[in-house]
């Protein structure tokens, strides 16, 4: 894979983290429509700690310290992304998260299951 298609994927992974974040912003401004934005941000920081029904995270696997012990101390610039998850307070998630595949023929989406399907193609189109 050339540098050019993983930064595009990283990209698009990261748009996707995006687009999810806003997404509970606006709901968190549905659910509490008297709260200001500090309130807002306070309660996106907790859900992304918490990640209810995701404590330990999107796949297989055991929680681990963050940062890793095994991070060289030395090495006090924090990359972008680094410094992008810190803005969101990130907490590596405690649990796998393991969706529900929408039926076929249902005409849901099934990007939940098959996203790296999504990602890896120059072109995706749905399995079915």
């Amino acid at each position: 894979m050339d540098d050019a298609l993983a930064a595009r994927r990283f990209r698009t992974a990261m748009d996707l983290f995006e687009t999810g974040v806003e997404m509970m912003r606006q709901n968190l401004r549905r659910q509490f429509p008297e709260a200001d934005e500090k309130e807002i941000a306070a309660r996106l920081a907790q859900w992304l700690q918490e990640r209810p029904g995701a404590e330990f995270g999107d796949c297989d696997g055991r929680p681990v310290p963050w940062p890793r012990p095994s991070s060289p101390p030395s090495s006090q610039q924090q990359t972008p992304l680094e410094e992008k998850l810190a803005g969101y307070e990130y907490r590596p998630a405690l649990r796998p998260y393991r969706p529900t595949p929408a039926e076929k023929g249902s005409g849901v989406s099934d990007v939940s299951v098959n996203h790296d399907h999504y990602l890896a193609e120059e072109d995706p189109e749905p399995q079915k």
